[in-house]
């Protein structure tokens, strides 16, 4: 099931080497939640991705499908909260989840057509991936 997830995105790391990459979270680094105690106007767009990636990898401690997708809107309405905070010029800079959706969506594709493992057990790998892609890419 792995491999074939794996396949059509063309990476080739199996998913325990990434998590295990990616699953160190930077306690010096605020979430979305605690930037959001700060003066707007300090806040910086490296500060924004920073926080954003913690905020991913802690979803990837997650171990249900239903805790990650909670989780997920969750991420997804405390982006649009903090959009309205910021100032005009910063909300372009602001992250969103449209590239992880955008790779999450074949993938899940895949894990459905898949036959040998159970669906929910699939899809929590399926957003799992695309969530360690979203962080490689903004890393």
């Amino acid at each position: 099931m792995e491999e074939q997830l794996y396949s059509n995105l063309a990476v080739k790391q199996s998913s325990k080497q990434k998590k295990h990459n990616l699953s160190f979270m930077d306690s010096e680094k605020p979430n979305l939640q605690e930037l959001r105690k700060k003066d707007i106007r300090l806040i910086s767009k490296q500060d924004l991705i920073e926080a954003y990636i913690q905020e991913l990898k802690a979803l990837l401690d997650i171990d249900t499908l239903e805790g990650l997708t909670k989780a997920l809107l969750g991420l997804d309405r405390t982006l649009e909260e903090l959009k309205e905070d910021l100032e005009i010029e910063m909300i372009s800079k602001c992250p969103n989840l449209n590239s992880l959706y955008q790779k999450l969506s074949p993938v899940l594709l895949r894990a459905y057509l898949e036959k040998n493992r159970v669906l929910e057990d699939s899809w929590l790998e399926a957003m799992r991936v695309a969530i360690e892609q979203e962080i490689i890419a903004l890393s």
